[in-house]
Order: structure tokens, then C-alpha cells, then sequence
């Protein structure tokens, strides 16, 4: 039989036991990873989970009630004024017996009415629940840390996202984050559904952290897109200067293209020149829409179609450049020919040979060719050629001769 002593010490542990196993139920009650499992929004390994861990949880709770159940009734024997023999008996029989009647599910029951299929005392009571909560405290701690690691990089990408589409309301861009929207219902659907396979051990996968990485740059371009747009917006009048001047200068290019090609066509026969490009006047012809286009605020519209307007303006003037410097390089192409025939001239002269009867046919051919308008180049460019080919042909003859 339990003595005084005995009975008070156990009393004792097992008021404090049930304190600290009470803790730990309240702080498995509040955990948010049983509060997520609970959810019932999660799948995959993490949907799993509850199965399992459902019944664990249901069953510590009844093992608490027991405890209670048990502890109370030794407290309210031992509080009697004098216990008799009986009383110590039944309290040595609450303390130290199996008392604790467990059915085939691990529940506790009323012995009378079910099956019991095994027994427990309140000290080993204490020691099983010890370690249930525990594990389920651990498990439970997992989930969540999966979720938290999950949770915290999608919020990150969230706020970048939801800074982009502050922008693109700003300027009525709505559409252009679509994409982000549904990129990020995406990631929360696939790894805040599943955080234990998304984040095993709090670590994000590869897979997951490739998405979110994926989704936070498609957030950063459409934000320096709609960056773009904002500025555009607020520059507006000075880019329509801009414009205008650029077009400016592609209608002078055009000009000079045109001038040009005049010029060689005087001077050059055939000059095998393309037509004359005229896309100032039908690019001008886009200014009033893209007026129009800011008046009613589509940036996006806009800057797309300003874009585009830029880009031809600028292709179509460095072209226009460079057609004007193909016709100019036709006469200058001449005016080179005509040096270098006049040089070859005074070569053959200081080297005595100026009324070489062959050198002076092949020098009044080229000079003809050479000054009459229209100039045929090519004709011209062979002749001058030729009476290079005489010229260093008269001139080995007369080393040779000198030699001999």
C-alpha cells in the first residue's frame, strides 16, 4: 500500500506533468501547421499528412481527459480528512495500478460497456503522451516550416508583383500583368498546396525556386516595360520634338537622296540608282493618332506605336544616307578615274613617252569617256585601266632596251 509520503510525491509529479503535458496540448491546439492541415486547401504529400496525423491528435486529447480523470480522482481521495484503509487502497490503486482502459483504437474506455484490450497506468499514461505530443509537435512543426519557407519566398515575389500592377493601373495597363497574376495563382496553387514537397525541411526545390525566380524576372521586365510607359507618359511633349525633328531629318535625307541621284543621272550613264524612298510624309501622316493615342491615355498603345514610328524614321534616314553616299560615290569614283588618268599622263611624260603613239589613242579614249556627261563609268574605268597596262608595258620595253 502507498504511504503518505509516496502518495504526495506522485500527487505531486503528476499535478506538474499534467501542467506541462497541458502546455504542450494548447500549443498543439494553436499550431499553425494543424491549422493548416485542418485547412483541407492542401495536396499532394502534405495533403496526405492529415490522414495520419488526424487520429494521433484525436487520440491525445483523449488521453489528456484520462489523465485528468485520473489525477482528479486522486487528488479528491487524498484531500479527505482521514483516509481509511479502503481510501488508501484505492488511492495506491489510482497511483500505481493499471487503471487506464484502452479498446482496440488506442481510446480510452469504460471497461463495463467495451472490449478492453489493454491497460495503463498513470505513470505510463504520462510517458505516452509525453511522446505523442512530442511527435506531432515535430510533424506539425514541418508542415509548417515547409509552408513558412514557401510562404515567404511567393510573398516576396507578391509584393514585386503587386508593385507592377500598381504601375500598370497607374497607366491603364491592366492587361499587361495578367500574366503575373496568374503565374503567381500558379505557385501558390502548386507549392503553398504542397508545401512539404515544395520546401522539404524548410529548403525550396529546385522546381519551386526556378518558378518563383522565373515569375519575380517576367515581374522586373513588365515593371522597367511599364517604367517606360510612365515616362513617356510624363515626356510626352518633348518626345512628340523629338519626333518631329527626326522626321525632319529624314525628310532631308530623302532631299539629298533625290539631289544626289540627280546629279549622277546628269553626269553618270546608267547609274543603275533605285528610286528615291519617301517615308517622311507617310510617317508625318502617323503623327495626329499618336496625338490622339496620348490624348486618351494609351500609354501602352503609345509607346508601342511611337516605337515603331521611331525605328522606321531612323532606318529610313540611315538609308537615305547611305543611298546619297552610293549616288555621290559615282562621281567621285569618276573624279578619281580622272586623277589617276592625268597622273599616269605625266608619268608616261617624265619618262619620255608622252607621244607614244599607242599611250596617246588609249589617253584620248579614256579623257573622252571621262569628260562627257552622261560618263560611261564602266567603259571609262576599263580604258583608264588600259592605258595603265600600255603605259607599264612601253615602260619594261624600254628598261629592257636600255639594258640591252
Amino acid at each position: 500500500m502507498i504511504s503518505r509520503q509516496e502518495a504526495d510525491a506522485a500527487l505531486t509529479g503528476l499535478g506538474a506533468a499534467h501542467d506541462q503535458i497541458a502546455a504542450a496540448m494548447f500549443a498543439l491546439d494553436q499550431h499553425p501547421g494543424l491549422r493548416l492541415l485542418r485547412g483541407g486547401t492542401l495536396t499532394g504529400r502534405t495533403a496526405e499528412r492529415w490522414p495520419a496525423l488526424s487520429p494521433e491528435v484525436d487520440l491525445v486529447w483523449a488521453h489528456f481527459a484520462a489523465l485528468g480523470d485520473i489525477l482528479e480522482q486522486a487528488r479528491a481521495v487524498r484531500g479527505r480528512r482521514r483516509l481509511d484503509d479502503p481510501e488508501w487502497t484505492e488511492l495506491t490503486r489510482l497511483l500505481r495500478e493499471p487503471v487506464v482502459a484502452l479498446g482496440s483504437d488506442g481510446l480510452p474506455v469504460d471497461g463495463a460497456a467495451t472490449a478492453v484490450t489493454s491497460r495503463l497506468t498513470i505513470a505510463d499514461l504520462v510517458q505516452q503522451l509525453n511522446k505523442r505530443v512530442a511527435d506531432l509537435l515535430a510533424q506539425l512543426s514541418e508542415v509548417d516550416t515547409s509552408w513558412t519557407a514557401v510562404a515567404t519566398a511567393i510573398a516576396a515575389v507578391s509584393k514585386r508583383i503587386d508593385e507592377v500592377v500598381a504601375l500598370a493601373a497607374e497607366v491603364g495597363a491592366a492587361a499587361s500583368v495578367e500574366s503575373l497574376r496568374a503565374g503567381l495563382a500558379e505557385a501558390e496553387r502548386l507549392d503553398l498546396g504542397d508545401p512539404l514537397d515544395a520546401a522539404p525541411a524548410g529548403r525550396l526545390r529546385d522546381a519551386t525556386r526556378s518558378r518563383l525566380e522565373a515569375l519575380g524576372a517576367a515581374a522586373d521586365r513588365t515593371r522597367r516595360d511599364l517604367t517606360e510607359l510612365i515616362r513617356l507618359r510624363e515626356g510626352w511633349p518633348q518626345r512628340r520634338v523629338a519626333l518631329l525633328s527626326l522626321l525632319d531629318e529624314l525628310a532631308a535625307a530623302e532631299q539629298g537622296v533625290a539631289a544626289a541621284q540627280q546629279r549622277a543621272t546628269e553626269k553618270i550613264e546608267q547609274p543603275g540608282l533605285g528610286e528615291v524612298p519617301a517615308a517622311a510624309p507617310v510617317l508625318r501622316a502617323r503623327v495626329p493618332a499618336l496625338d490622339q493615342l496620348a490624348l486618351d491615355a494609351q500609354w501602352g498603345q503609345l509607346y508601342a506605336d511611337l516605337s515603331t514610328v521611331e525605328a522606321s524614321a531612323t532606318r529610313g534616314r540611315d538609308r537615305a544616307i547611305e543611298l546619297t553616299a552610293v549616288a555621290d560615290g559615282l562621281l567621285a569614283r569618276r573624279n578619281e578615274l580622272r586623277g589617276r588618268l592625268e597622273a599616269y599622263r605625266a608619268k608616261a611624260a617624265a619618262r619620255g613617252l608622252a607621244e607614244h603613239e599607242g599611250l596617246s589613242a588609249c589617253f584620248t579614249r579614256a579623257h573622252d569617256l571621262l569628260y562627257v556627261a552622261p560618263c560611261d563609268l564602266r567603259a571609262a574605268t576599263r580604258a583608264v585601266h588600259e592605258y595603265q597596262q600600255i603605259l607599264a608595258s612601253v615602260e619594261g620595253s624600254a628598261v629592257d632596251a636600255d639594258e640591252d
